[in-house]
């Protein structure tokens, strides 16, 4: 007994078994903030001085980014880099949010 063979389409550069329909492609995975764009965004925050290590390939990544998600801004004015209301509440709630407690429980006793 044969089987039908599944039809191939292609679009986009992706290429998929079965209906007509493109698939919904997944969902890009958000990247985590690094140290470095923490101390970025923390300086830019705090400070109107310059960043002290501008001239880094890692410092325009993080400029980069973080000025595309909106957080940061070239303001013409003052001529420097500032936080945006936006990039203000992320770093509101980066020092609202606690620290998580550790509380070690001695499994002889149950209690710690």
């Amino acid at each position: 007994m044969a089987f039908p063979q599944p039809k191939m389409y292609s679009a986009g550069g992706i290429t998929w078994i079965g209906e007509g329909d493109i698939p919904s492609l997944p969902e890009p995975t958000p990247r985590t903030w690094s140290p470095f764009d923490i101390h970025v965004m923390l300086h830019h925050f705090s400070t109107r001085e310059p960043f002290h290590r501008k001239d880094t390939p890692a410092y325009a990544d993080s400029m980069d980014r973080l000025t595309r998600l909106g957080l940061l801004a070239w303001s013409e004015v003052e001529k420097e880099t500032i936080a945006t209301p936006l990039g203000e509440a992320l770093v509101r709630m980066w020092c609202e949010t606690p620290v998580p407690e550790v509380h070690y429980v001695d499994p002889r006793l149950g209690r710690s």
